[in-house]
């Protein structure tokens, strides 16, 4: 029964861990060639600019996005993932840009372009695969 326990309560931290601190994502589209290329697999430190559990809106905040972070975050009334790099941090929010900025559906064409603070979900920190361009995101040029 304890070994049970010990591995129910494993899992339970580990997916704790994985939804508040750290997450994978997979690149879905082109906007950010060719920093990102489709199907590269990302790290989001969600605790780069404050503590938020999943589900739920964030708690505590110590930082805010700066000019060139590359982040994940949602648009309002919108639940996909969309990754971009902040290229103007206002009061309210970030205005974001795809590093491809031909072929970036991203703050320039929304109809509301400020993406709030609120629904940013953290930074990529770095890329793990494919291995032979797995980098930390310092060693990213900035595209605006």
């Amino acid at each position: 029964m304890n070994k049970c326990k010990s591995v129910i309560l494993t899992i339970l931290f580990a997916l704790a861990v994985r939804g508040s601190v750290v997450q994978t994502f997979v690149i879905p589209s082109e906007s950010m060639r060719p920093t990102l290329e489709v199907g590269d697999r990302i790290i989001v430190n969600r605790l780069s600019y404050g503590f938020r559990p999943p589900y739920l809106p964030q708690m505590f905040s110590w930082s805010e996005p700066q000019v060139g972070d590359v982040i994940v975050f949602t648009r309002p009334g919108d639940s996909r993932y969309l990754v971009k790099r902040v290229a103007e941090v206002l009061s309210t929010g970030v205005f974001v840009l795809g590093d491809n900025h031909t072929n970036s559906f991203d703050s320039r064409f929304w109809p509301d372009p400020i993406v709030p603070f609120d629904n940013v979900e953290g930074e990529v920190i770095a890329r793990f695969w494919p291995l032979e361009r797995a980098s930390l995101t310092k060693h990213w040029e900035q595209k605006l």
